[in-house]
């Protein structure tokens, strides 16, 4: 018994024809080449810049943002609010300030951003009324007077300085 060798006379050598393969392939080169869609190119997006100060003019100075710090006593009650350094006695007083400093037809987009900095145990009542009072107010007629839409709620801060 034969198990390697064998004859040669029943083995036929066989070829694949290589020309119509060639052909195929470069049609479908072809065909993905024409039907290649380009994409723009990155990193082009349409963004718009702000005007220059010269172009938007005065009235839209770089606005500085508004800073209320609303201290309380030992109790949790309000002691004094703060107004960028300048003290006031109560939320009155603070949304007299805000006014005097946006004016009464400020509100939307251009009022300058408030940020609330309260001391640790300040309630949180007095810390909501002190938000209304920057945000805006009613007027007797029953007209809304927004103030500022941009307001910025501070983590609050414990007698020794840490970051609640």
């Amino acid at each position: 018994m034969k198990i390697r060798g064998g004859s040669k006379r029943g083995t036929q050598r066989s070829s694949l024809p290589m020309t119509p393969m060639i052909d195929i392939v470069f049609m479908l080169f072809v065909f993905f080449v024409m039907t290649f869609k380009i994409a723009a190119k990155e990193g082009e997006f349409g963004v718009k810049m702000p005007r220059s100060q010269r172009e938007a003019g005065a009235e839209r100075m770089l606005q500085l943002p508004i800073r209320v710090y609303l201290h309380a006593d030992d109790d949790g009650a309000l002691e004094h609010v703060e107004i960028n350094g300048v003290q006031v006695a109560n939320l009155d007083g603070l949304r007299t300030h805000i006014v005097s400093i946006v004016g009464d037809s400020a509100g939307g987009t251009d009022a300058p951003r408030v940020q609330l900095f309260c001391d640790y145990n300040l309630r949180y009542q007095i810390a909501m009324d002190a938000l209304d009072a920057v945000s805006g107010y009613v007027e007797e007629g029953g007209r809304v007077v927004r103030l500022t839409d941009d307001i910025q709620l501070a983590s609050p801060e414990r007698a020794d300085g840490i970051a609640n």
